[in-house]
């Protein structure tokens, strides 16, 4: 998604940079914390499944252009 994004902004290292902090204060920041053990084991097998699912659909979506 990083890289998708860094792609789509002209090579700009800032919005990759936002995303990338959004993405961790909200997820280790705010969310992460509310759970332990197996539940946070968990909760990082369905982040990861997430992640890769938006960054397969970005790849299907946008093909092998780059703008």
């Amino acid at each position: 998604m990083l890289t998708w994004l860094f792609n789509r902004t002209n090579d700009s290292v800032f919005l990759p940079m936002l995303f990338h902090a959004t993405v961790n204060t909200i997820g280790a920041g705010l969310i992460f914390p509310l759970f332990s053990g197996a539940a946070l084991t968990i909760l990082w097998y369905i982040y990861g499944v997430i992640w890769l699912c938006a960054g397969l659909a970005m790849l299907l979506v946008s093909g092998n252009k780059r703008s």
